[in-house]
């Protein structure tokens, strides 16, 4: 596909990189996702976007380890607290 493509052609770009594990992981590619997403987090720390994005993945995964999922708290705690709890969509992780 087209963003996998991507990502391979631009792996310090941490926006292809989120985009791309976004998709990976709306098609069930839980692997790849979780890769590209910490990929995107190592490139640009602290970014909200990417670490609810990671929570998520990480949150719903049937396979979760429990370091997973506390790993998934403490990255949908900070993505709210870095838009001061004003992005609804990350209360929802």
């Amino acid at each position: 596909d087209h963003m996998s493509a991507a990502a391979l052609a631009r792996p310090a770009d941490p926006d292809v990189l989120l985009a791309a594990g976004a998709i990976a992981a709306m098609r069930g590619d839980e692997g790849p996702a979780v890769q590209r997403l910490r990929a995107a987090l190592d490139l640009r720390p602290g970014w909200a976007n990417a670490e609810a994005a990671l929570a998520e993945v990480l949150s719903s995964r049937a396979n979760a380890t429990p370091a997973e999922r506390a790993t998934a708290v403490t990255l949908a705690e900070q993505a709210n607290a870095r838009t001061a709890r004003g992005n609804s969509a990350f209360l929802d992780i």
